[in-house]
């Protein structure tokens, strides 16, 4: 994998939604950036944790409530708040954290653990 198969995205082209917004919100938020995660952050610009299609579709199986009720419940109570990030803008870094890991999606924190950016791994069609 050469860095170009790791695009780094700015904080602006990413979807992010507060702790206080419901499922229904990220949903949008992942569909407006075209994009199987969302990332959520407290009211200081934290990043406490990640929500991913994944996650939905595990609530989903596991449906307790309603649907519209899983809608409007909110994301807090959803994501994963063990998440893997990086400190640098450094795509050699990022790419190596990203196939050890077995991730698609490496958040950019600055020092505060506030969200920067973030760096992504390409599909690749043949």
């Amino acid at each position: 994998m050469s860095n170009s198969d790791i695009k780094y995205y700015e904080r602006s082209e990413i979807p992010i939604a507060l702790t206080s917004d419901n499922l229904r919100y990220c949903l949008v938020e992942m569909n407006r950036f075209n994009c199987g995660f969302c990332l959520v952050e407290n009211k200081s610009n934290e990043m406490i944790g990640l929500f991913t299609d994944g996650d939905l579709r595990r609530e989903i199986v596991n449906l307790n409530l309603n649907f519209t009720a899983l809608m409007l419940t909110s994301i807090e109570k959803l994501i994963s708040e063990n998440f893997i990030s990086i400190a640098e803008k450094k795509h050699s870094q990022a790419k190596d954290i990203l196939i050890e890991n077995q991730i698609n999606e490496l958040p950019l924190l600055d020092e505060n653990g506030c969200l920067e950016g973030m760096f992504r791994i390409l599909e690749i069609r043949k």
